[in-house]
């Protein structure tokens, strides 16, 4: 069992950090694997935890709800000061207005290979994703572009996106990394 330390907290809000200064755009451009990229960006801007965490598979986030009640925190909680503290860091580099937008530049399908490749997870150490279940899964290459009304930036961004069970989901790798890519 792993704890939270405040240096867990501190390296998912430097994640959130490198998004915010990542870029500028006016409208999101990608196709039906995008659609919980969607919601995870949505879900930071209106600070609403339950659409961010529907942009993961949903066996991931009851595994890590667990996890994470057994030493006594709230995933919801947990989210909800990370999108405080990354969108107070994002007003002081780039000023109010936040926006995040994404253009969908290539991607490519992944192989079964790849599909099981480990991951770390900060949280949960026994968590498989269930491949069995996976009819689509691909690689994509994104800009992103974060801008306030004072500055913004884009940074280029690599995400696995799944279909399992006839929805897109973003792979659990990103769930704590979410904008590093």
């Amino acid at each position: 069992m792993k704890k939270i330390s405040l240096r867990h907290i501190i390296l998912f809000l430097i994640t959130l950090c490198l998004l915010f200064s990542s870029a500028c755009g006016t409208k999101n451009k990608g196709d039906e694997t995008t659609q919980p990229l969607d919601k995870m960006i949505n879900g930071l801007l209106s600070e609403d935890t339950g659409l961010y965490k529907s942009a993961f598979p949903p066996d991931y986030i009851t595994a890590l709800t667990e996890e994470l009640s057994k030493i006594g925190e709230n995933i919801d909680t947990l989210i909800s000061n990370a999108f405080k503290g990354g969108l107070d860091a994002h007003v002081v580099n780039y000023g109010d207005d936040t926006r995040i937008n994404y253009i969908l530049i290539s991607k490519e399908p992944m192989t079964q290979e790849e599909l099981n490749e480990p991951y770390w997870d900060y949280y949960i150490t026994d968590y498989n994703i269930p491949v069995g279940d996976i009819t689509e899964a691909f690689k994509a290459n994104f800009d992103l572009t974060v801008k306030g009304d004072e500055s913004g930036s884009t940074k280029r961004a690599v995400y696995k996106l799944l279909k399992i069970d006839g929805i897109w989901y973003v792979h659990p790798e990103s769930f704590l990394n979410m904008f590093s890519g």
